[in-house]
């Protein structure tokens, strides 16, 4: 993408190569060229700053515990842009909500949509850890096990995912003593 001042140089560079007439046609194409990229990036801007404000709304909505709000502003920004934030924000409402099933789906999509985007893999470990904490939560042992030690494979910051694990150790053990 160039910008006009390029524009204009490369034509006054090219007039004396080919010509003023031939140059006047370049200029002609070029500034199509120029509107056709800028409304692409207009168009580019506009739906990010809708995905931001949806976002914004549905951050706002989750803090003040209106959970059916945060979870449609949510879809809508997920809408304007297919990132990994709005899916993980979704299950984290899920998670609030009580629906951990559905929050394992959400973090689950999420994680395939953070990869397929090359995130930070501390947000594919956050994910994780949401999973263990809804497996823990619906008292699936075996498998809030198993989202715990791979979400300690992917991060650095293991505090929070290791009392997790603990817990989800201690309940396991007791499981099999009762």
């Amino acid at each position: 993408m160039r910008s006009r001042l390029a524009v204009s140089r490369l034509v006054a560079a090219s007039s004396r190569v080919v010509g003023p007439r031939r140059a006047r046609r370049l200029l002609a194409t070029r500034e199509h060229d120029y509107e056709y990229s800028s409304e692409k990036e207009k168009r580019r801007s506009e739906t990010a700053e809708k995905f931001n404000f949806h976002i914004l709304l549905g951050h706002k909505a989750f803090h003040n515990k209106q959970w059916d709000e945060a979870l449609k502003e949510y879809k809508l920004a997920f809408k304007y842009h297919r990132e990994h934030t709005p899916l993980s924000a979704m299950a984290a409402v899920y998670y609030e909500r009580g629906q951990y099933t559905s929050a394992v789906e959400a973090a689950n999509l999420a994680i395939k949509v953070a990869r397929s985007h090359d995130a930070d893999p501390g947000v594919i470990a956050r994910e994780k850890l949401r999973i263990g904490k809804s497996w823990e939560r619906l008292g699936k042992a075996e498998l809030a096990q198993q989202a715990l030690m791979e979400a300690s494979m992917d991060t650095n910051d293991h505090q929070e995912i290791f009392s997790h694990l603990h817990q989800v150790r201690g309940c396991f053990q007791y499981a099999y003593i009762d």
